[in-house]
């Protein structure tokens, strides 16, 4: 459990203005972050 929660904080978390501000390069990496984590889901 605490294992997971340092791994949340390790995650750098995006602000919806940040995302604004960064929609360019952020997007696309963070769809193809869930696709990539939806197949994996599914494979297995």
């Amino acid at each position: 459990m605490a294992k997971t929660t340092a791994d949340m904080g390790d995650r750098p978390q995006w602000t919806p203005a940040d995302r604004l501000h960064l929609k360019g390069p952020i997007r696309p990496a963070m769809d193809e972050w869930v696709i990539l984590r939806l197949v994996s889901i599914h494979m297995r």
